[in-house]
């Protein structure tokens, strides 16, 4: 029993290894910032009251003061090194999880890829364009528009799904086939562009992974278009990436 409890508890703390380094290095400032302070008080004192124990030797000069009030200092040297440990250890789980959900989603992305293409094989066009619908229409079912008003607004009167960040927002057809143009002009004048840069052309804010998401010359944009109805009888087109943006896609053109 108390193995099973060691063992769930080895397991919690490993998957919240990044928080809890994090939470550490929080209360580490604040301790530092505390120990900092009382020390320098306590060694004020120290100082003031050398300076009068024997003021016939002269003034205590500045070695024998740092010799006297260092050993106050030392629980928040400690603390402080603790606090920038606890940070950078931190920082380092953060960028080797972000590394291998990267590598996850390139493999998985690269999966899906061979599994259409070989689905595509044995259907139809037609079949192909009605699968797509159909899967566009869940996404919808899934994830529906509010009724009244869309969260987010750019210039155009069709209402729009951006199935890879899931926002609907209001843009023309013509706009969006445009920025898709743009894009890939400038992923052939420059190797890469990023997901920001379309969601900038649509008018769509920005997301946190927007700039860490991208294309390259080898996964350059390519959309696909379904036109759906909403529950309450508004069309709205469904926009897809074919080729999907990649994360750390700067270092897959590297």
């Amino acid at each position: 029993m108390n193995n099973q409890i060691f063992k769930q508890a080895q397991t919690l703390i490993a998957e919240n290894s990044a928080a809890l380094l994090t939470g550490t290095g929080v209360i580490g400032v604040v301790t530092t910032a505390i120990l900092t302070g009382k020390a320098s008080i306590k060694a004020h004192l120290l100082v003031e009251d050398m300076a009068r124990q024997d003021i016939s030797a002269g003034p205590v000069t500045t070695k024998e003061k740092v010799v006297a009030v260092a050993p106050l200092y030392v629980p928040a040297v400690a603390s402080g090194l603790t606090t920038i440990g606890a940070i950078i250890f931190s920082y380092r789980i953060s960028v080797s999880k972000s590394a291998a959900l990267a590598a996850a989603y390139g493999i998985s992305e690269k999966a899906f890829g061979e599994y259409k293409e070989k689905v595509l094989e044995h259907v139809t066009p037609k079949k192909a364009g009605d699968i797509t619908d159909a899967v566009a229409k869940q996404q919808m079912t899934d994830n529906p528009p509010p009724s009244s008003q869309v969260m987010v607004v750019a210039d155009g009167d069709i209402l729009c799904l951006d199935t890879f960040s899931g926002r609907y927002f209001r843009c023309s057809i013509e706009r969006i086939r445009k920025a898709e143009n743009e894009i890939n002009l400038e992923i052939a004048n420059h190797n890469v562009a990023s997901l920001g840069d379309f969601y900038e052309k649509i008018g769509l804010p920005q997301t946190d992974m927007s700039e860490t998401f991208g294309w390259t010359l080898n996964n350059i944009i390519e959309i696909d278009y379904s036109t759906q109805m909403t529950d309450d009888g508004r069309p709205c087109v469904v926009v897809t990436f074919t080729n999907a943006p990649q994360p750390g896609f700067q270092d897959r053109h590297n």
